[in-house]
């Protein structure tokens, strides 16, 4: 467990230790702050250098769960799962009978909409977009709290087959799915790194670690995979 520190002017620094944290509170050269989320944090009362180490955010996205770790060069800050969304198709169909529903009764209606919006334009499909788009909600609110500069995705390989139609409509979403939340990540100037399934178990094999079989069992395997001389063991 951190606390995030922040300095003067409300940069975040490294996080510390509760027990760091603490004692910084009681010789009065920090004072306690909650932020948005909140979480507790401390505040400086002094301008310091910053000297804060690369963090990356680890990202392990599935069909069901995702995992998530916070990893700097020294040790794991943080490690967390989360359930993929899977209630948009139920909420759009529950959307899609009371428009059809209000379309029959004589207290309102509006007219057909012959030419659609978003005919010719690109967009990802609503289930896609609240896949994706709730691992960037996790990031921004990471990165309120921690100072992430990398970002590590295990990519999903997803490509497309030519003249394979149920192919494609199975498998075109994710690709695009994933090309958006990857041009996001750049966006908020970061560096992102992208790792192919092989390579982390590559890393898995040489640390000698286990992967369970169970997707949906509460443990956590720790790599950093940013480079072969910043290496983590589980905690």
């Amino acid at each position: 467990m951190r606390i995030p520190v922040m300095d003067a002017k409300m940069h975040q620094l490294m996080p510390t230790t509760p027990t760091r944290a603490k004692l910084l509170l009681k010789n009065g050269q920090a004072s306690p702050y909650w932020n948005t989320l909140g979480v507790f944090c401390i505040i400086l009362k002094k301008e310091v250098e910053p000297s804060n180490q690369p963090i990356a955010l680890d990202i392990d996205p599935g069909s069901k769960f995702e995992g998530w770790s916070v990893v700097s060069t020294q040790e794991a800050m943080l490690n967390g799962m989360s359930e993929a969304p899977h209630h948009i198709k139920k909420s759009l169909e529950v959307r899609r009978n009371m428009r059809r529903s209000r379309r029959f009764r004589n207290c309102w209606r509006r007219s057909a909409r012959f030419h659609n919006r978003l005919r010719n334009k690109k967009s990802l499909p609503p289930s896609t977009h609240a896949r994706w788009n709730a691992k960037l909600r996790i990031l921004d609110q990471l990165r309120q709290i921690i100072p992430i500069t990398d970002v590590v995705v295990e990519d999903v390989k997803a490509m497309t087959k030519k003249g394979a139609k149920r192919w494609n409509k199975n498998f075109s979403p994710l690709e695009h799915g994933k090309t958006w939340f990857y041009a996001k990540i750049v966006d908020r100037d970061l560096r992102l790194h992208l790792k192919q399934g092989f390579e982390t178990k590559g890393l898995r094999d040489e640390l000698r670690l286990k992967k369970t079989s169970q997707k949906s069992k509460k443990t956590f395997i720790v790599e950093n995979r940013l480079g072969e001389t910043n290496r983590f063991s589980p905690e």
